[in-house]
């Protein structure tokens, strides 16, 4: 139930990895970053030794978080019931920024650390969100870093305007009407 951050900025690791890929004869330093231990890779190890390993996740509360964040640290952890302050129906998430998540009672940091994630420049969801996250933190306090791939963090749960309505809402057939009930015309992306 260990886990590390294997930080590669200099771009040492040429060879494509996915989320659950095993890797072996990984050579490099460790080191610590503003309080994460982490591996810096010195060399690529090559192709990965095995592929669709499951990742076991633990869930946990930000209230646990906030009170001892080592044991999970560098992890990745299931948040549920969850809210991101910062959504109004039009913000987007932005790479390196902070945003608040929430349960209500405790808050913490979410931190998108992942340039390239697919829901950097999406529209932060409203409403109460379960994702996954890597446990991370910044000199000494705790913060989250959401993986990327989690239709979760791209799914919007309130609808902020009520000029039009979306139907049938869960779509089965991946069909849904769209109708307005005002007199302008709207213009809708659906991902």
């Amino acid at each position: 139930s260990g886990g590390i951050l294997i930080d590669d900025n200099p771009g040492s690791i040429t060879s494509t990895y996915t989320i659950g890929d095993g890797m072996t004869g990984l050579k490099g330093k460790l080191n610590s970053y503003s309080g994460v231990k982490q591996f810096i890779p010195q060399e690529d190890p090559g192709s990965p030794t095995s592929t669709s390993n499951s990742i076991t996740t633990t869930t946990t509360s930000i209230a646990d978080l906030n009170t001892d964040h080592e044991p999970y640290e560098s992890e990745v952890i299931t948040l549920e019931n969850v809210s991101i302050s910062e959504s109004d129906g039009s913000a987007v998430y932005a790479s390196n920024n902070d945003y608040t998540v929430s349960d209500g009672t405790n808050s913490l940091i979410l931190r998108t650390s992942f340039w390239e994630a697919d829901y950097i420049g999406e529209v932060i969801p409203g409403g109460v969100i379960t994702f996954n996250a890597i446990v991370s933190e910044f000199n000494g306090t705790a913060q989250i870093i959401p993986l990327p791939n989690q239709s979760q963090l791209l799914s919007t749960n309130e609808i902020f305007f009520n000029t039009f309505s979306i139907y049938p809402n869960p779509s089965k057939s991946g069909f849904v009407n769209i109708t307005s009930t005002g007199s302008e015309a709207i213009q809708a992306s659906v991902f």
